[in-house]
């Protein structure tokens, strides 16, 4: 069995994810989408002071909101 030209149901652009993460947790964090692929998608944020734990490292619920951001929007997409 072949597998599909694209997993998405439409043609996405990164305006219309842009649009959609208008007013959002997500947004607030910084994160944006970087690459849309034919079944993958990317996004990236920018750590600020304000989202590190003591130890300089990340708090996790920044990381968790990146992959749930990705993940909510890939399921929207297909």
């Amino acid at each position: 069995m072949q597998r599909p030209e694209t997993l998405w149901k439409t043609a996405w652009s990164l305006d219309d994810l842009a649009l959609l993460m208008r007013g959002t947790f997500a947004e607030q964090l910084g994160i944006r989408f970087i690459e849309i692929g034919a079944d993958w998608l990317s996004a990236d944020l920018s750590v600020l002071p304000a989202q590190v734990q003591g130890v300089g490292l990340m708090q996790a619920g920044v990381a968790l909101t990146l992959a749930e951001a990705v993940a909510t929007l890939a399921s929207q997409m297909a």
